[in-house]
């Protein structure tokens, strides 16, 4: 059983669609996100996605904060010499937008608004006929 888990980060880059397999059609792209992007050592984390994940990421754009739930994937992988060669990845699952960028600082990182549905009208309590 996967666990699945969230950050919250700035889009920095968002990568080409590549294809790769046999074939040509397993697709893969990968996007990096920034936290805290004003601190003095920001973290970037690169995570892939696979398959229809990858239009996913025609949604979005470099600046955007985002909450991305991912899986941690490993593979074990022997080279030619017979030496064992591992790998890593987070793997996106899910990403949707957090907060909208309305200004860019550039010693603050991005100054955000939250994003918020309209509101539902009020409903209307009066008995009266409204002609």
């Amino acid at each position: 059983m996967n666990q699945t888990y969230q950050t919250i980060g700035m889009i920095h880059t968002i990568g080409d669609v590549q294809l790769k397999g046999q074939d040509g059609t397993f697709r893969i792209r990968h996007f990096v996100l920034v936290e805290n992007p004003a601190d003095s050592y920001p973290t970037y984390a690169e995570f892939k996605t696979v398959q229809d994940m990858t239009d996913r990421l025609d949604d979005f754009r470099t600046g955007q904060l985002v909450m991305v739930s991912w899986n941690l994937a490993g593979r074990k992988w022997k080279n030619p010499d017979g030496i064992d060669v591992y790998f890593t990845d987070l793997e996106a699952a899910k990403i949707d937008l957090v907060e909208a960028v309305v200004d860019q600082d550039p010693e603050r990182g991005p100054v955000t608004a939250p994003v918020t549905p309209a509101p539902a009208p009020a409903p209307n309590k009066s008995d009266e006929v409204p002609f």
